[in-house]
Protein backbone atom coordinates (compact mmCIF):
# COMPACT_ATOMS: atom_id res chain seq x y z
CA UNK A 1 0.00 0.00 0.00
CA UNK A 2 1.33 3.43 -0.94
CA UNK A 3 2.55 5.67 1.88
CA UNK A 4 0.51 8.73 2.72
CA UNK A 5 3.43 10.68 4.19
CA UNK A 6 3.94 12.58 0.95
CA UNK A 7 0.45 14.06 1.28
CA UNK A 8 1.69 16.13 4.22
CA UNK A 9 4.94 17.33 2.63
CA UNK A 10 5.42 20.54 0.66
CA UNK A 11 8.91 21.38 -0.69
CA UNK A 12 10.31 18.86 1.78
CA UNK A 13 8.54 20.42 4.79
CA UNK A 14 6.28 18.28 6.95
CA UNK A 15 3.06 20.29 7.17
CA UNK A 16 1.96 18.34 10.22
CA UNK A 17 4.67 20.14 12.22
CA UNK A 18 3.55 23.64 11.29
CA UNK A 19 1.16 23.85 14.25
CA UNK A 20 3.97 22.96 16.63
CA UNK A 21 6.29 25.44 14.96
CA UNK A 22 3.64 28.14 15.28
CA UNK A 23 3.11 27.33 18.96
CA UNK A 24 6.84 27.43 19.60
CA UNK A 25 7.13 30.80 17.89
CA UNK A 26 4.20 32.16 19.86
CA UNK A 27 5.74 30.83 23.08
CA UNK A 28 9.02 32.63 22.31
CA UNK A 29 7.24 35.88 21.49
CA UNK A 30 4.70 35.97 24.32
CA UNK A 31 5.68 33.49 27.04
CA UNK A 32 9.44 33.26 27.02
CA UNK A 33 11.28 34.80 29.98
CA UNK A 34 13.27 36.85 27.48
CA UNK A 35 10.15 38.11 25.70
CA UNK A 36 9.78 41.88 25.58
CA UNK A 37 6.01 41.47 25.79
CA UNK A 38 6.37 39.36 28.92
CA UNK A 39 8.58 41.95 30.60
CA UNK A 40 6.16 44.68 29.67
CA UNK A 41 2.79 43.08 30.40
CA UNK A 42 3.40 40.40 32.99
CA UNK A 43 2.70 41.20 36.63
CA UNK A 44 5.38 41.40 39.26
CA UNK A 45 5.49 38.56 41.80
CA UNK A 46 6.69 38.77 45.40
CA UNK A 47 8.76 35.62 45.94
CA UNK A 48 9.58 34.24 49.39
CA UNK A 49 12.55 31.90 49.47
CA UNK A 50 13.24 29.35 52.19
CA UNK A 51 15.30 30.80 55.04
CA UNK A 52 15.33 34.33 53.54
CA UNK A 53 14.34 37.20 55.81
CA UNK A 54 13.08 39.38 52.96
CA UNK A 55 11.22 38.64 49.76
CA UNK A 56 12.41 39.44 46.28
CA UNK A 57 10.23 40.75 43.47
CA UNK A 58 10.42 39.06 40.09
CA UNK A 59 8.95 40.09 36.74
CA UNK A 60 9.27 37.79 33.74
CA UNK A 61 11.84 35.70 35.60
CA UNK A 62 14.06 38.67 36.50
CA UNK A 63 14.53 40.49 39.76
CA UNK A 64 12.99 43.95 39.60
CA UNK A 65 12.59 46.93 41.89
CA UNK A 66 8.97 47.40 40.97
CA UNK A 67 6.81 48.09 44.02
CA UNK A 68 3.34 47.38 42.60
CA UNK A 69 2.87 43.68 43.38
CA UNK A 70 -0.38 41.72 43.12
CA UNK A 71 0.92 38.12 43.26
CA UNK A 72 2.84 36.09 45.83
CA UNK A 73 4.93 32.98 45.37
CA UNK A 74 6.77 30.54 47.60
CA UNK A 75 10.00 28.90 46.53
CA UNK A 76 10.15 25.22 47.41
CA UNK A 77 13.20 23.93 49.23
CA UNK A 78 15.62 21.83 47.24
CA UNK A 79 14.80 18.65 49.16
CA UNK A 80 11.27 18.66 47.69
CA UNK A 81 12.46 18.92 44.11
CA UNK A 82 13.51 16.43 41.50
CA UNK A 83 15.57 18.48 39.03
CA UNK A 84 16.77 17.10 35.72
CA UNK A 85 19.01 18.98 33.31
CA UNK A 86 18.36 18.16 29.68
CA UNK A 87 20.37 19.06 26.59
CA UNK A 88 18.17 18.97 23.52
CA UNK A 89 18.60 19.97 19.88
CA UNK A 90 17.02 23.32 19.03
CA UNK A 91 14.81 21.54 16.48
CA UNK A 92 13.03 19.82 19.38
CA UNK A 93 11.86 23.20 20.73
CA UNK A 94 8.94 23.25 18.28
CA UNK A 95 7.55 20.15 20.03
CA UNK A 96 9.17 20.56 23.42
CA UNK A 97 6.00 19.79 25.39
CA UNK A 98 5.85 16.29 23.89
CA UNK A 99 9.56 15.72 24.45
CA UNK A 100 9.34 16.78 28.10
CA UNK A 101 6.22 14.69 28.52
CA UNK A 102 8.25 11.58 27.69
CA UNK A 103 10.93 12.64 30.20
CA UNK A 104 8.37 13.26 32.92
CA UNK A 105 6.71 9.88 32.45
CA UNK A 106 10.11 8.17 32.37
CA UNK A 107 11.61 9.92 35.42
CA UNK A 108 8.77 10.87 37.77
CA UNK A 109 8.64 8.71 40.91
CA UNK A 110 5.15 10.02 41.69
CA UNK A 111 1.77 8.83 40.41
CA UNK A 112 0.57 10.76 37.33
CA UNK A 113 -2.28 12.47 39.21
CA UNK A 114 0.17 13.55 41.97
CA UNK A 115 2.86 14.84 39.63
CA UNK A 116 3.42 18.56 39.10
CA UNK A 117 6.14 19.93 36.85
CA UNK A 118 7.76 23.07 35.60
CA UNK A 119 10.53 23.80 33.16
CA UNK A 120 12.57 26.63 31.71
CA UNK A 121 15.24 27.05 29.05
CA UNK A 122 18.40 28.14 30.84
CA UNK A 123 20.78 28.48 27.88
CA UNK A 124 21.22 28.12 24.13
CA UNK A 125 24.53 27.08 22.62
CA UNK A 126 25.82 25.43 19.45
CA UNK A 127 22.42 24.40 18.14
CA UNK A 128 21.36 22.93 21.49
CA UNK A 129 19.13 24.17 24.30
CA UNK A 130 19.60 23.40 27.96
CA UNK A 131 16.35 22.77 29.78
CA UNK A 132 15.86 22.58 33.54
CA UNK A 133 12.96 20.24 34.31
CA UNK A 134 11.53 20.23 37.85
CA UNK A 135 9.24 17.45 39.11
CA UNK A 136 7.44 17.62 42.45
CA UNK A 137 4.69 15.79 44.34
CA UNK A 138 1.44 17.75 44.59
CA UNK A 139 0.54 16.28 47.96
CA UNK A 140 3.99 17.07 49.36
CA UNK A 141 3.74 20.66 48.08
CA UNK A 142 0.27 21.07 49.61
CA UNK A 143 1.58 19.90 52.98
CA UNK A 144 4.45 22.38 52.72
CA UNK A 145 2.05 25.20 51.84
CA UNK A 146 -0.16 24.41 54.82
CA UNK A 147 2.87 24.73 57.05
CA UNK A 148 4.06 28.04 55.58
CA UNK A 149 0.90 29.96 54.55
CA UNK A 150 -2.71 30.10 55.58
CA UNK A 151 -4.40 26.78 54.78
CA UNK A 152 -7.32 28.42 52.96
CA UNK A 153 -5.19 30.67 50.78
CA UNK A 154 -4.90 29.17 47.27
CA UNK A 155 -3.59 32.28 45.53
CA UNK A 156 0.07 31.52 46.20
CA UNK A 157 2.20 30.45 43.30
CA UNK A 158 4.75 27.69 43.71
CA UNK A 159 8.22 28.25 42.29
CA UNK A 160 11.51 26.41 42.27
CA UNK A 161 15.08 27.48 41.59
CA UNK A 162 17.15 25.49 39.09
CA UNK A 163 20.67 26.81 38.49
CA UNK A 164 19.49 30.12 40.00
CA UNK A 165 16.75 30.32 37.37
CA UNK A 166 13.14 30.60 38.63
CA UNK A 167 10.84 27.80 37.48
CA UNK A 168 7.07 28.09 37.93
CA UNK A 169 5.42 24.84 39.01
CA UNK A 170 2.12 24.39 37.18
CA UNK A 171 -1.12 23.64 38.95
CA UNK A 172 -1.22 26.25 41.70
CA UNK A 173 -1.91 30.02 41.90
CA UNK A 174 -0.11 30.95 38.67
CA UNK A 175 -3.23 30.27 36.58
CA UNK A 176 -4.92 33.52 37.66
CA UNK A 177 -1.85 35.57 36.71
CA UNK A 178 -1.59 33.78 33.37
CA UNK A 179 -5.25 34.52 32.62
CA UNK A 180 -4.75 38.21 33.34
CA UNK A 181 -1.63 38.19 31.17
CA UNK A 182 -3.56 36.53 28.33
CA UNK A 183 -6.27 39.21 28.56
CA UNK A 184 -3.59 41.88 28.32
CA UNK A 185 -2.13 40.11 25.29
CA UNK A 186 -5.54 39.96 23.63
CA UNK A 187 -6.17 43.65 24.28
CA UNK A 188 -2.73 44.47 22.93
CA UNK A 189 -3.26 42.37 19.80
CA UNK A 190 -6.68 43.90 19.26
CA UNK A 191 -5.17 47.36 19.66
CA UNK A 192 -2.39 46.51 17.19
CA UNK A 193 -4.91 45.05 14.73
CA UNK A 194 -7.11 48.13 15.13
CA UNK A 195 -4.10 50.40 14.56
CA UNK A 196 -3.06 48.43 11.48
CA UNK A 197 -6.58 48.64 10.09
CA UNK A 198 -6.72 52.37 10.79
CA UNK A 199 -3.30 52.89 9.19
CA UNK A 200 -4.49 50.92 6.18
CA UNK A 201 -7.66 52.99 6.00
CA UNK A 202 -5.96 56.38 6.38
CA UNK A 203 -4.73 56.41 2.74
CA UNK A 204 -8.19 55.25 1.68
CA UNK A 205 -9.97 58.19 3.38
CA UNK A 206 -9.08 60.72 0.63
CA UNK A 207 -9.96 58.09 -1.97
CA UNK A 208 -13.35 57.50 -0.33
CA UNK A 209 -13.92 61.26 -0.07
CA UNK A 210 -13.02 61.71 -3.73
CA UNK A 211 -15.26 58.77 -4.61
CA UNK A 212 -18.21 60.36 -2.81
CA UNK A 213 -17.43 63.70 -4.43
CA UNK A 214 -17.26 61.99 -7.82
CA UNK A 215 -20.63 60.35 -7.18
CA UNK A 216 -22.12 63.75 -6.30
CA UNK A 217 -20.64 65.22 -9.48
CA UNK A 218 -22.01 62.32 -11.50
CA UNK A 219 -25.48 62.86 -10.05
CA UNK A 220 -25.20 66.60 -10.73
CA UNK A 221 -23.97 65.86 -14.25
CA UNK A 222 -26.93 63.54 -14.77
CA UNK A 223 -29.36 66.24 -13.61
CA UNK A 224 -27.65 68.81 -15.84
CA UNK A 225 -27.88 66.40 -18.76
CA UNK A 226 -31.58 65.88 -18.11
CA UNK A 227 -32.11 69.65 -17.95
CA UNK A 228 -29.97 70.15 -21.04
CA UNK A 229 -31.92 67.47 -22.90
CA UNK A 230 -35.17 69.30 -22.13
CA UNK A 231 -33.55 72.59 -23.12
CA UNK A 232 -32.31 71.09 -26.40
CA UNK A 233 -35.78 69.72 -27.13
CA UNK A 234 -37.37 73.09 -26.35
CA UNK A 235 -34.76 74.85 -28.50
CA UNK A 236 -35.43 72.42 -31.34
CA UNK A 237 -39.16 73.04 -31.10
CA UNK A 238 -38.55 76.78 -30.90
CA UNK A 239 -36.29 76.61 -33.95
CA UNK A 240 -38.96 74.66 -35.82
CA UNK A 241 -41.59 77.20 -34.77
CA UNK A 242 -39.33 80.06 -35.84
CA UNK A 243 -38.75 78.36 -39.14
CA UNK A 244 -42.48 77.92 -39.65
CA UNK A 245 -43.05 81.54 -38.66
CA UNK A 246 -40.37 82.65 -41.10
CA UNK A 247 -41.98 80.61 -43.86
CA UNK A 248 -45.36 82.09 -43.05
CA UNK A 249 -43.93 85.63 -42.99
CA UNK A 250 -42.17 84.93 -46.26
CA UNK A 251 -45.37 83.65 -47.78
CA UNK A 252 -47.26 86.65 -46.48
CA UNK A 253 -44.64 89.03 -47.83
CA UNK A 254 -44.09 87.33 -51.17
CA UNK A 255 -47.10 85.10 -51.59
CA UNK A 256 -50.60 85.69 -52.87
CA UNK A 257 -53.47 87.28 -50.99
CA UNK A 258 -56.69 86.42 -52.89
CA UNK A 259 -58.91 88.22 -50.41
CA UNK A 260 -59.30 91.43 -52.45
CA UNK A 261 -59.84 89.57 -55.68
CA UNK A 262 -62.40 87.28 -54.09
CA UNK A 263 -64.15 90.30 -52.62
CA UNK A 264 -64.20 92.00 -56.01
CA UNK A 265 -65.48 88.88 -57.79
CA UNK A 266 -68.13 88.41 -55.11
CA UNK A 267 -69.46 91.88 -55.86
CA UNK A 268 -69.25 91.54 -59.65
CA UNK A 269 -70.56 88.04 -60.05
CA UNK A 270 -74.28 87.66 -59.76
CA UNK A 271 -76.29 84.84 -58.28
CA UNK A 272 -76.44 83.15 -61.66
CA UNK A 273 -72.67 82.61 -61.75
CA UNK A 274 -70.99 79.65 -60.10
CA UNK A 275 -67.21 79.26 -59.77
CA UNK A 276 -65.65 75.81 -59.80
CA UNK A 277 -62.05 76.99 -59.29
CA UNK A 278 -59.98 80.13 -58.90
CA UNK A 279 -56.28 80.37 -59.59
CA UNK A 280 -54.30 83.50 -58.72
CA UNK A 281 -50.78 83.96 -60.02
CA UNK A 282 -49.48 87.36 -58.96
CA UNK A 283 -50.85 89.52 -61.78
CA UNK A 284 -53.09 86.93 -63.43
CA UNK A 285 -56.33 85.41 -62.33
CA UNK A 286 -58.04 82.41 -63.89
CA UNK A 287 -61.58 81.51 -63.02
CA UNK A 288 -63.49 78.42 -64.07
CA UNK A 289 -67.23 78.14 -63.63
CA UNK A 290 -70.76 78.25 -65.04
CA UNK A 291 -73.05 81.15 -65.91
CA UNK A 292 -76.31 81.71 -67.75
CA UNK A 293 -74.56 84.21 -70.03
CA UNK A 294 -70.80 83.83 -70.03
CA UNK A 295 -70.30 86.43 -72.77
CA UNK A 296 -72.05 89.19 -70.79
CA UNK A 297 -70.00 88.19 -67.74
CA UNK A 298 -66.81 88.49 -69.76
CA UNK A 299 -67.89 91.91 -71.01
CA UNK A 300 -68.77 93.10 -67.50
CA UNK A 301 -65.39 92.06 -66.18
CA UNK A 302 -63.58 93.76 -69.06
CA UNK A 303 -65.15 97.08 -68.08
CA UNK A 304 -63.70 96.98 -64.59
CA UNK A 305 -60.62 99.17 -64.05
CA UNK A 306 -59.03 96.52 -61.84
CA UNK A 307 -58.71 94.19 -64.78
CA UNK A 308 -56.49 95.16 -67.69
CA UNK A 309 -57.44 92.26 -69.96
CA UNK A 310 -60.09 89.54 -69.86
CA UNK A 311 -59.94 86.71 -72.38
CA UNK A 312 -61.12 83.17 -72.76
CA UNK A 313 -58.35 80.63 -73.51
CA UNK A 314 -60.99 78.14 -74.66
CA UNK A 315 -64.40 78.37 -76.24
CA UNK A 316 -67.46 78.87 -74.11
CA UNK A 317 -69.74 75.87 -74.37
CA UNK A 318 -73.27 75.29 -73.27
CA UNK A 319 -74.04 72.25 -71.15
CA UNK A 320 -77.25 70.19 -70.99
CA UNK A 321 -78.40 72.12 -67.94
CA UNK A 322 -78.59 75.23 -70.11
CA UNK A 323 -75.70 76.94 -68.38
CA UNK A 324 -72.53 77.96 -70.15
CA UNK A 325 -69.16 76.59 -69.05
CA UNK A 326 -66.38 79.18 -69.19
CA UNK A 327 -62.71 79.61 -68.42
CA UNK A 328 -61.46 83.21 -68.17
CA UNK A 329 -57.95 84.57 -67.84
CA UNK A 330 -57.86 87.98 -66.24
CA UNK A 331 -54.79 90.21 -66.15
CA UNK A 332 -54.80 92.46 -63.10
CA UNK A 333 -53.77 96.07 -63.05
CA UNK A 334 -50.56 97.10 -61.38
CA UNK A 335 -52.44 98.27 -58.29
CA UNK A 336 -54.28 94.97 -57.97
CA UNK A 337 -51.30 92.74 -58.73
CA UNK A 338 -49.76 91.02 -55.69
Amino acid sequence: MASTDNQWRLFGIDLRGLANIWRAGWRDIAWSQDSVLRRWLDEAVRVREPGAETSRIYQAGRVTRQQAVSCDAIVLPAELLLVKQLSLPESVEADIDSALGFEIRANSPFPPDDTCTGWTITSRKAGHIKVSLVIVSRSTVNNYLRQTVMPTDESYEVWALAEDQPVVISGFGEAARYRRYERKLKRLLLGVAYSVVMLALIPAVPVLAKHQELQKLERLHHRVQEGARESVQLRARLAASNEQASMINHMLSTGFDPYRQLQTLTVLLGDDVWLASLELRKDRLRIDGRAENAASLMQALSQRPEFVEVRSPSAIRRERSGEERFVLDIMLSAEEAL
